[in-house]
C-alpha cells in the first residue's frame, strides 16, 4: 500500500498513551465506515459527476474553461480519480505533459479499480491541514470523533477543505501572546512538540461549508429539511482538537516503548534501523504496553502531595 498509517501505544488497559507523530497522521478506514453524507459532500463539490464518467470528465473540463473565463467556477477540472492519481503519482507541476499523464493514468484506474475502491483511497489520502491525512484522522482532529459519528454539517466543513488547506481548514494555531480575544473565537488549545498553542476558529470555513451545502442541495444528495438544520448547526461548538498526547506523565514512558519496538522488529524479525522507523512511524501499530496510566497519575499525585507536607 502506497499509504501510511499512524502508529498509536496504549496502556494495559487499553488507554491511548500517544499517537507517534510521523510525517504524517493518518488512519485508514474502510468505506463502509464512512457516513454517506459525507461521501456525497466530496463528490457533490469536487467531482458532481463521478459516478457517470470514466476518469475524465470532458463536460467538467468544458465547464471549468467558462467558468475560468466568467472568473467565478467552484471547481477545476480535475475529477476524484485524477486527484487520486496526482496524489499517489505525480507532481504538483502544471505543466500539459503532466495534466496529459494524470488523465492517462485515470483513465487506466477507473478500468482496475471500482468506483467505491477509487473514492476510499481518495478519502484516506487527502490532506485537511494540522498534519491530519484521511478523512478519520481529520475527523479525530478537529471534532475528537470517528468519522462514522459525523454530522452533515461536520462533513460539509471537511469536504470544503480540500480546496485549499491554508485557506478552508476550520482552525489554525496562534501562540498565546499572540492571541486576541476581540479578534479571535478560541475552539481550544493544542500542544505541539511540547509548545502549547490556543486552536482558533477560521470563518473561511464556515463560508466554504456553505458553498458545500448548497451544492448538495441542488444535486439532491440533501433535503431542504436537512440543508436548513445543517445551516443552522454552529460549528465552532462541533469543533474540539484532539490531544495527540493525553497523558504528559507518560511521555518518557512512551519514547522508552518505541525504542524497545524498534529493537524488537530489527532482533525478532530481522527488520534494518530504516524498515523498523519505517514501520514504527507508518504502518499503523497497536503497542499495548505494561504502564497502568491511572496507577500512574495516582503515584504523580501522592508524589506531589508528599513532597508539599515536607515544604
Amino acid at each position: 500500500s502506497s499509504l501510511s498509517q499512524t502508529s498509536s501505544i496504549y496502556d494495559q488497559n487499553g488507554i491511548l498513551i500517544e499517537k507517534i507523530l510521523a510525517e504524517e497522521l493518518r488512519t485508514v478506514v474502510s468505506i463502509k465506515q464512512m457516513p454517506k453524507h459525507l461521501i456525497d459532500a466530496f463528490i457533490a463539490i469536487e467531482d458532481e459527476r463521478f459516478e457517470e464518467h470514466p476518469g475524465v470528465d470532458i463536460r467538467g473540463i468544458g465547464g471549468a474553461l467558462m467558468d475560468n473565463f466568467r472568473s467565478g467556477g467552484m471547481r477545476g477540472a480535475s475529477t476524484i480519480t485524477q486527484q487520486l492519481v496526482k496524489n499517489v503519482y505525480l507532481s504538483n507541476d502544471v505543466k500539459l505533459t503532466r495534466k496529459i499523464t494524470e488523465a492517462y493514468l485515470a483513465l487506466k484506474m477507473e478500468t482496475i479499480l471500482s468506483k467505491d475502491q477509487i473514492l476510499e483511497a481518495y478519502l484516506n489520502r487527502n490532506y485537511f491541514g494540522q498534519n491530519a491525512y484521511g478523512v478519520q484522522e481529520a475527523s479525530r482532529t478537529y471534532f475528537s470523533k470517528d468519522v462514522g459519528e459525523l454530522t452533515i454539517a461536520e462533513s460539509a466543513l471537511l469536504a470544503g477543505i480540500v480546496k485549499s488547506t491554508t485557506q478552508f481548514q476550520p482552525y489554525y494555531r496562534v501562540r498565546p501572546e499572540d492571541f486576541d480575544p476581540s479578534k479571535h473565537y478560541e475552539v481550544g488549545q493544542i500542544e505541539v512538540l511540547g509548545e502549547k498553542f490556543i486552536a482558533v476558529f477560521n470563518e473561511e470555513s464556515v463560508n466554504r461549508q456553505k458553498i458545500v451545502l448548497a451544492q448538495m442541495l441542488k444535486l439532491g444528495k440533501i433535503s431542504q429539511i436537512d440543508y436548513d438544520y445543517a445551516l443552522r448547526q454552529d460549528v465552532r461548538l462541533s469543533l474540539k482538537p484532539e490531544e495527540k498526547k493525553p497523558q504528559d506523565i507518560t511521555s518518557y514512558f512512551a519514547d522508552l516503548v518505541k525504542t524497545q519496538v524498534v529493537r524488537a522488529l530489527m532482533d525478532d524479525l530481522g527488520y534494518t534501523k530504516a524498515q523498523a522507523d519505517a514501520e514504527l512511524f507508518g504502518g499503523g501499530l497497536s503497542i499495548y504496553a505494561t504502564i497502568d496510566t491511572n496507577m500512574q497519575k495516582q503515584l504523580e499525585d501522592i508524589y506531589s502531595n508528599f513532597t508539599e507536607i515536607l515544604v
